[in-house]
C-alpha cells in the first residue's frame, strides 16, 4: 500500500500549471536561440528580431521575458549557477571540496571549448555592467517550472536555495576542504575565493581564442597552484587597500 501511494504521487513537474509550463518554455527557448547565435556572431550583432523569429515569439513577448537584451546573459548565469551548485554538492561526498571545485571547473572549461565566445560575451557584460563588474546571478529569479524543465535530470534541483554570487558557489566547497584538512585549517576562505576567481575568468581570456581545448587543461595547472600556494600559506594574508589606493597585506 506504501509503495503504490509513492507511486502515484505527482512529480514537481507534474503538479506545474499548463501557463507555467509555456511561461518557462518560451523564455529558455529565447535563451537557446542567443546561445545558438553567438556561435556565429557577436553579442551585439544579434537583433531581437532574428531570436523572435527563431523562438517564434513576438518582439513585445521578449521584452516581457527580458526588459534589456543584456539579461538574456544574465538568465544564462543564473542557469549555470544553480547547475554548478547542484553538481558541487553531489560530488562534495565523494571527491572532497576540492575535487567538487576542479570537476565544476573542468564542467565549465568543457562548456568554454564547445562554445568559447559565450564566456568572453559575459565576462565583457560584467565587466561593462553598472552594478560594478558583479556577477548576476541571483537565482531566485528562475522559476520551479524553468529549473525543471532545463535540468530534468537533476533530481532536487528545485531545492537548491536562492543565492546571489560565485562567492556562494565555492565558498562550501573551499569551507569542507578546510574542515577535512585538504586545506590549512588557518586558511582566508576570502582569499581563496578571489584567487579561484582570477583563475574561472583569467584563463578563458587567455587561452578561449588563442585554443579554447586548452582551456580544460590550463584550469587544471592553474588550480594546483592555488592549492599548492594556499597550502604553503599563501591563504592567511589578506590584501587590504588603504585610502591612497597601494595594496599591503
Amino acid at each position: 500500500m506504501q509503495a503504490a501511494s509513492l507511486a502515484s504521487e505527482p512529480t514537481p513537474l507534474a503538479q506545474l500549471t499548463l501557463r507555467e509550463k509555456k511561461y518557462a518554455k518560451t523564455k529558455l527557448a529565447l535563451l537557446d536561440a542567443v546561445t545558438e547565435r553567438l556561435a556565429e556572431k557577436t553579442f551585439d550583432a544579434v537583433s531581437v528580431k532574428e531570436l523572435c523569429e527563431q523562438a517564434e515569439v513576438s518582439e513585445a513577448t521578449f521584452f516581457n521575458y527580458f526588459p534589456k537584451k543584456q539579461d538574456l546573459l544574465s538568465y544564462f548565469i543564473q542557469l549555470w549557477v544553480l547547475e554548478v551548485i547542484w553538481k558541487i554538492r553531489h560530488s562534495m561526498v565523494a571527491l572532497g571540496g576540492i575535487g567538487a571545485i576542479e570537476e565544476a571547473f573542468c564542467y565549465t572549461g568543457e562548456q568554454i571549448s564547445a562554445r568559447p565566445r559565450i564566456m568572453l560575451e559575459l565576462i565583457a557584460y560584467m565587466a561593462l555592467d553598472p552594478d560594478k563588474g558583479q556577477c548576476p546571478s541571483n537565482t531566485a529569479e528562475v522559476t520551479l517550472a524553468e529549473r525543471l524543465l532545463r535540468f530534468p535530470m537533476l533530481q532536487g534541483i528545485e531545492t537548491i536555495e536562492a543565492c546571489n554570487g560565485l562567492d556562494d558557489v565555492f565558498r562550501p566547497p573551499l569551507s569542507k576542504a578546510i574542515e577535512t584538512g585538504d586545506l590549512p585549517s588557518g586558511t582566508n576562505v576570502d582569499v581563496a575565493l578571489t584567487a579561484l576567481f582570477v583563475v574561472f575568468f583569467g584563463v578563458p581570456l587567455g587561452m578561449a581564442w588563442q585554443d579554447p581545448a586548452l582551456v580544460v587543461p590550463v584550469y587544471r595547472q592553474q588550480l594546483d597552484l592555488v592549492w599548492a600556494g594556499l597550502r604553503a600559506g599563501g591563504g592567511n594574508l589578506a590584501v587590504t587597500l588603504p585610502e591612497d589606493g597601494s595594496a599591503s597585506v
